[in-house]
């Protein structure tokens, strides 16, 4: 099972963020020594976003074990805080799910608030910054428009060639309403999961759930674990640890989780490296329910040369593309992202009989309305690199000048 488990893959938490989790994590009754010397270790006042997502899950472990400490009251604070904006962003997000459901538009809830509801329970146990939902492919413009009706304002107008664009290439658009809250409207689930057809069997296999009062779908349990594994192991700016806990919850709460179709998901959507390798560590750190048999099943799926390319571009930090004179070399990541979602939405276009383009894939990529746009934007980000490069050079030379 270790063997399974490269240390230095990017996705591993760090020795601190491992001191965290274990005191958020630790089975009641052993969580008392693994808080304290926690507690003994941390500088609030210097946690990073990584760390402090998970500050209500350590605050509730540590009161449940009976830990008395001056920094409980902070970590109370941070757990209220949680608690009062994800029910903004709830009461917020209550009209819009209402006015969709009524006009017959099937909505699914995601991330944290479908974990919320269905796995913690309680409101202030998992932060949130914004609230995730998603509808069929063919619903989005009506979607759109019923949003747009209720106060909420998308980051670009889905207007014209790049409205068809964004459509076809990108999986979801922020939308933020007059307060500044965020609505993270999808209608494909996974960012390099594009096709019309991508998400069929995940709603076909979706369950009832209400969200105030309104009937809506949820991923089921199976669902609900790949994305959150998936979507954690992906490379971001800010550490992605969450998703642990964050599976870990839906593996105690649902145990009749069903393995086969996790496999088959995983299998058929070319994602088993990234389920390997979060189930082998999930099990190796903190002795998650996997069963065995399953654990050996997905150990054994065959995967290709070009899916393990593929985990790597999409797990690594940009940063280890980085050279010795600076964090600014990092195109060649780039590029790779962008040419693995792009091989997987050309092979989906052939078997769905439409056709794509690489042009209107990177107007849609950055948001661009033509190609002349594009290439003026490409430009200057190019500038923009080779000045910062060249005067870390110039630097670099001045320095090493006697």
């Amino acid at each position: 099972m270790k063997d399974s488990i490269d240390s230095n893959s990017p996705w591993i938490p760090s020795p601190e963020d491992e001191m965290l989790l274990m005191a958020a994590l630790a089975p009641e009754g052993k969580a008392h020594d693994v808080g304290l010397a926690w507690l003994a270790n941390m500088n609030l006042a210097t946690q990073g976003e990584a760390t402090n997502r998970l500050l209500p899950l350590v605050h509730d472990r540590l009161v449940r074990d009976g830990i008395d400490h001056p920094a409980m009251a902070i970590l109370k604070g941070v757990r209220r805080k949680v608690w009062c904006r994800n029910q903004l962003l709830f009461k917020h997000a209550a009209p819009a799910v209402q006015a969709l459901r009524q006009a017959g538009i099937d909505v699914m809830i995601l991330k944290g608030a479908a974990l919320t509801l269905n796995y913690y329970q309680d409101y202030g146990l998992r932060p949130m910054g914004d609230f995730d939902m998603m509808v069929r492919f063919k619903d989005v413009a009506a979607a759109m428009e019923i949003l747009s009706e209720k106060g909420w304002e998308a980051n670009y107008l889905m207007e014209g060639k790049l409205g068809r664009n964004i459509l076809i290439y990108t999986h979801a658009m922020h939308f933020k309403d007059s307060s500044g809250l965020t609505l993270d409207f999808h209608w494909h689930l996974l960012p390099f999961c594009v096709n019309r057809a991508a998400d069929s069997a995940f709603w076909n296999a979706s369950i009832a759930a209400k969200f105030d009062s309104v009937d809506v779908r949820v991923l089921n349990p199976a669902g609900q674990l790949l994305h959150v594994c998936v979507h954690g192991l992906m490379w971001s700016g800010i550490p992605g640890i969450r998703w642990i806990p964050d599976s870990l919850a839906i593996l105690y709460k649902a145990p009749e989780l069903d393995w086969n179709r996790l496999l088959l998901q995983a299998q058929e959507g070319n994602l088993t490296l990234f389920m390997r390798s979060a189930l082998n560590y999930l099990v190796d750190r903190f002795g998650a329910p996997v069963p065995c048999d399953v654990l050996r099943a997905m150990n054994v799926l065959p995967v290709t040369s070009y899916e393990a390319r593929e985990f790597t571009v999409h797990t690594e930090r940009r940063s280890s593309y980085s050279t010795a004179l600076g964090n600014h070399y990092s195109i060649p990541k780039a590029l790779q992202v962008l040419f693995y979602t792009y091989r997987r939405i050309v092979a989906d276009a052939k078997l769905c009989g439409y056709n794509v383009t690489v042009m209107e894939y990177l107007c849609a990529y950055y948001w661009k309305e033509n190609v002349w746009r594009l290439f003026f934007y490409i430009l200057y980000r190019i500038g923009g690199r080779v000045s910062r490069l060249m005067n870390r050079v110039i630097m670099v030379l001045v320095h090493q000048t006697p």
